[in-house]
């Protein structure tokens, strides 16, 4: 019997450990961090106290991280002490220090006898690994704890599959496990306060307070982690009276200690509680009209590059699990549960009122990944109905095959994206759409987020050619520019006057005169991609910035196509001018040709 015991507690140590090994090898296995400005603060605030041994961010003035002083990168911000600081929420990085304490020393021994300079071009390097590193631990732990809690909640085979459906089959992958988001640390919180509310379930009294002691830890820290991510404290405190009403200050007082310090920090840096946010907000970030709601609302679930539901289409089941936890009320895991899918779903209709509800150009649908922990839990309930009851379920054998589809179906979308870092740039090739309002590409479904990362994996895998079949493209390619057409869509005549620091969209008529065909930015290729390079010069043929224009189809010999991009043009008014040359990416020039309809350069005039 003791062995019998011992063989029991031994085999539940080493899954959730066997779980964390598989999570962090394979959100580690593409060998990439997926993360933007968002993400840029928290993996640098733990260095920069580490090594600098403060909490302001001057030291990043005037650097290659801001150039400019604050007003240049919209992750650093200066506060009302003038010192810089992070205009994002600081709980992630309070959450992962003492993973970076770790990351810290290892990079300063590898900088054994060298001056570490956090500032400089060479440690982006490590900032990048290390935030992966960051995001896969906290991930990783995120994926085991919700194993346990599903595991004292179903039988091991819906645990397994419940758990994997969570790792691996939703933006828990993509996201949370790529970069050092707010999602992520949210997640894991999220995840600590249902596995404490189910264990406080199950205990006698001097047990439950420990653990209504860490819900309330949790339920302070997660609005410095992801303020709209409150909602989830609401609920869990909302619940905790059903666990024992006299319990409630076990919470309450924990919640408010643990969220001191993001409140200081907001007070000090910004002079309110909301941090900020304050200041990244200049017009209000809810849109409250039906119209907006509406579009919004689709969007987060349907959109064709956004939406939950095509990205995940497993998480439709959580309404199948809602239907099972409803049958079951009574019970008190199913009461907590239930105020969480409230919480859910009162966070997902609040995106049908956000002004930017798509969440940028981040991978699918970014903002919805803080309701994963309790859409995959619910899910378990569904997959536990359907095992204890396959012998009367009607059609259980073709209820399974469907599910397996479209289990395999998200795995896909997920491994397609993370295996492929274009699906992050999708918003700005061929030109930044959000910049220009230009929202019509998320409803697209041809060149979608997601058919543009599969045609990149695939190319990963199956070269369309080799760099020497590259190479020979490159010398039997000729391109001639033939017409530009101006923002207003009518043939450029004449010098292109902008005014200053103006954004433009140029259109360019070319045609292929080569002997091979040109590939465009469809295709997905990166490298090995036709595009048009334009130089702008000043008077003084001083180069002042350089852009690509994007082939939108890839034109076989003798045939017209068009490349598209943007400029942004100088703030110092003047003359300049144009220039336009062929290149395929990655490989080098085309030969120059002499044609006469060739338009090889523009004048541009920027005044006001």
């Amino acid at each position: 019997m003791r062995k019998t015991s011992l063989v029991l507690k031994t085999h539940r140590f080493f899954e959730p450990l066997i779980i964390f090994f598989i999570c962090t090898l394979v959100y580690l296995a593409n060998n990439q961090t997926i993360g933007e400005g968002d993400t840029y603060p928290n993996s640098l605030l733990a260095f920069n106290f580490l090594q600098n041994h403060t909490l302001n961010l001057d030291v990043f003035r005037n650097t290659v991280q801001c150039p400019l002083g604050a007003k240049s990168c919209y992750y650093f911000v200066e506060g009302i002490n003038g010192h810089l600081t992070s205009l994002y929420p600081i709980g992630t990085a309070i959450l992962t220090f003492p993973i970076y304490v770790v990351l810290f020393i290892i990079v300063k021994t590898l900088h054994l006898g060298i001056p570490l300079d956090i500032t400089s071009v060479h440690f982006e390097y490590y900032r990048s690994v290390c935030e992966k590193i960051a995001a896969t631990i906290v991930t990783s732990l995120t994926v085991v704890i919700f194993y346990i809690c599903s595991r004292i909640k179903f039988s091991p085979s819906v645990s397994k599959l419940s758990t994997f459906i969570f790792a691996f089959a939703t933006n828990t992958w993509m996201t949370s496990s790529q970069g050092l988001w707010q999602h992520g640390a949210s997640n894991l919180i999220v995840i600590l306060i249902m596995f404490c509310l189910i264990q406080a379930n199950r205990s006698d009294d001097n047990i439950k307070i420990r653990y209504m002691v860490l819900v309330g830890i949790g339920c302070g820290l997660l609005p410095g982690i992801r303020p709209t991510s409150i909602i989830f404290s609401i609920a869990a405190i909302a619940y905790s009276p059903l666990i024992c009403r006299s319990y409630n200050i076990f919470v309450i007082l924990p919640s408010f200690i643990s969220s001191l310090p993001c409140l200081i920090w907001n007070i000090y840096y910004f002079g309110n509680l909301s941090g900020g946010y304050s200041v990244a907000f200049k017009s209000a970030p809810y849109i409250f009209t039906l119209s907006h709601f509406i579009t919004a609302s689709l969007g987060t679930f349907i959109s064709p590059s956004k939406g939950l539901l095509i990205f995940s289409p497993i998480l439709s089941y959580a309404l199948l699990g809602l239907n099972v936890i409803i049958r079951n009320r009574s019970g008190r895991d199913e009461r907590m549960i239930a105020c969480m899918a409230v919480a859910s779903a009162i966070l997902l209709t609040s995106y049908g009122f956000y002004a930017v509800w798509w969440g940028g150009g981040s991978c699918g649908p970014r903002f919805t990944t803080d309701v994963l922990p309790t859409l995959c839990f619910i899910i378990g309930y569904y997959l536990d109905y359907l095992k204890n009851l396959s012998d009367s379920i009607p059609n259980y054998r073709s209820k399974l095959l469907i599910l397996t589809s479209v289990i395999l179906l998200s795995f896909s979308i997920q491994f397609i994206n993370v295996s492929s870092y274009i699906s992050s740039n999708w918003f700005s090739i061929p030109y930044n759409a959000e910049m220009h309002n230009n929202l019509d590409r998320l409803w697209q479904f041809k060149d979608n987020q997601i058919e543009r990362a599969a045609r990149f994996t695939l190319h990963k895998y199956v070269p369309l050619s080799t760099p020497r079949v590259a190479r020979n493209d490159l010398d039997q390619s000729v391109g001639s520019i033939v017409d530009i057409i101006a923002p207003s869509n009518i043939r450029l005549i004449g010098p292109l006057l902008v005014k200053p620091s103006s954004l433009v969209i140029l259109k360019l008529k070319l045609l292929n005169l080569g002997r091979t065909q040109m590939h465009g930015y469809q295709e997905a290729l990166l490298t090995g991609e036709t595009r048009v390079r334009s130089i702008l010069y000043d008077q003084n043929n001083k180069v002042v910035m350089e852009n690509r224009f994007y082939l939108v189809s890839s034109p076989k010999p003798q045939e017209l196509s068009e490349a598209i991009g943007d400029i942004r043009f100088p703030q110092k008014s003047g003359d300049y001018h144009l220039v336009f040359s062929f290149i395929i990416e990655g490989v080098g020039e085309f030969p120059e040709t002499k044609t006469n309809h060739q338009v090889s350069s523009i004048k541009v005039n920027v005044s006001l």
